[in-house]
C-alpha cells in the first residue's frame, strides 16, 4: 500500500485507572477504538493493543468488560490484556514495548481522553521514513474551577487551539501521548530511575544527547484529569517533590544544599504558577477572583511539593514506598 501507515501496536498501562474515574478509561478507549477503525484501510496491518495491569490491584473482568464495551466480541483488533505482578506505571510500558509486534509502539495512558483526529495526526508523521519519536500535546481538560487552576499551573501545557501545520521539534514529551520505531524504543526503555514519575524526561534527554529528534504535534491532542480528590492532590505533590530531589541526587548535587534548593524551587514554581495564571485565565474561562483562588491552590499544591522534598531528603523511600502514585 503507497504511502501506508506502518504497522502500530497501542500500548496501554492501567495503573493511572486506578486513580481517575473510570469513566475517563472507557472513553479513552472508545475514542482509540473509533480512531482506529477510521484509519485501518490507511494501515499496514491490522493494529494490536495491549493493555497491561497489576494483578494484585485490578480485577481482569473489568478490563475485558471495558475493553469489550469499545472494541466488540470478538475485538476489531489484535488484543492481549495482560497481568503483571508489582509492576510500576513505567515497567507496564517496557514490558508492552517488548510485547509488541508493530513497527511502531504507541504509548496511551489508561487516563487521558484522545480528541477526534488525534490518532491520525499522530501516526500520520511515520509516513516520512526518518521520523522515529513523535508526540502530541497533553493537556488538563479545564472543566470546573479545580480543573481549570490544574490547567493553568501543573506541568501540562495549555491545549493547543491552534497548532502548527506541521510538527516542530521538542525537548521532551509526555509518556501518556507518544510514538516510537519500537526498534528504537527496545534501544533504550524508559530508564529505571528511584522516581515515580519523570523517566520520559531522562528517556528524551538520553535520545537526544545520541541524536535523535522527538517531533511534537500540536493536533494530536489528549485531555488529562487534575489529580481525584484531596487525598491524591497531596499525594501527587509529595511524589513531584520526591521526584524533585531524587533528579538533584542524579544529577550529583549534594545533599549540603537540599534545603537551600528546595527553598529556590518553591519559590521559582510559585512565580512561574503566578506568571501562568496571570497571562492565561482568561483562556480557561476565570475571572480575577478565579484567578486568585487559583494561586491560592497552586500555592498550596507546591508548598506540599516542598514537604515532599524535605521528606525526601531525610528519609528517600519513605514516599516511594508509601504514597507512591
Amino acid at each position: 500500500m503507497r504511502n501506508s501507515l506502518p504497522a502500530v501496536s497501542v500500548v496501554i498501562e492501567w495503573e493511572n485507572a486506578k486513580l481517575a474515574e473510570l469513566d475517563r478509561a472507557r472513553r479513552m478507549l472508545a475514542a482509540l477504538a473509533a480512531q482506529l477503525r477510521e484509519l485501518r484501510p490507511e494501515m499496514e496491518a491490522p493494529p494490536e493493543l495491549i493493555v497491561l495491569y497489576d494483578r494484585e490491584a485490578i480485577p481482569a473482568d473489568l478490563i475485558a468488560r471495558c475493553v469489550g464495551e469499545a472494541f466488540g466480541d470478538p475485538p476489531e483488533v489484535a488484543l492481549r490484556v495482560l497481568p503483571t505482578e508489582h509492576a510500576g506505571y513505567y515497567a507496564q510500558k517496557n514490558h508492552g514495548a517488548q510485547l509488541a509486534s508493530g513497527e511502531l509502539v504507541l504509548f496511551l495512558d489508561s487516563d487521558v481522553v484522545p480528541e477526534p483526529g488525534w490518532l491520525a495526526a499522530l501516526l500520520g508523521n511515520f509516513r516520512d521514513p526518518e521520523v522515529a519519536v513523535a508526540c502530541g500535546n497533553t493537556y488538563v481538560e479545564p472543566e470546573g474551577f479545580y480543573a481549570k487552576a490544574f490547567a493553568l499551573f501543573w506541568f501540562f501545557p495549555l491545549r493547543d487551539a491552534a497548532p502548527p501545520a506541521a510538527p516542530v521539534e521538542a525537548e521532551h514529551f509526555f509518556a501518556n501521548n507518544v510514538c516510537f520505531r519500537r526498534e528504537l524504543f527496545l534501544r533504550y526503555g524508559f530508564p529505571d530511575l528511584p522516581l515515580m514519575r519523570g523517566a520520559c524526561v531522562e528517556l528524551a534527554k538520553r535520545l537526544r544527547a545520541d541524536g535523535h529528534r522527538i517531533l511534537i504535534d500540536g493536533r494530536a491532542r489528549v485531555s488529562h484529569p487534575p489529580p481525584n480528590g484531596a487525598a491524591h492532590f497531596v499525594r501527587r505533590a509529595l511524589c513531584e517533590g520526591h521526584d524533585s530531589i531524587q533528579q538533584a541526587r542524579l544529577r550529583g548535587a549534594r545533599r549540603r544544599g537540599f534545603g537551600l534548593a528546595t527553598a529556590k524551587r518553591f519559590v521559582n514554581s510559585v512565580r512561574r504558577a503566578g506568571a501562568r495564571i496571570l497571562a492565561n485565565r482568561r483562556a480557561v474561562g476565570l475571572g480575577a477572583g478565579g484567578a486568585a483562588a487559583a494561586f491560592g491552590l497552586a500555592l498550596g499544591y507546591y508548598a506540599l511539593c516542598a514537604v515532599g522534598e524535605l521528606v525526601g531528603t531525610v528519609s528517600p523511600e519513605t514516599v516511594r514506598r508509601r504514597l507512591a502514585v
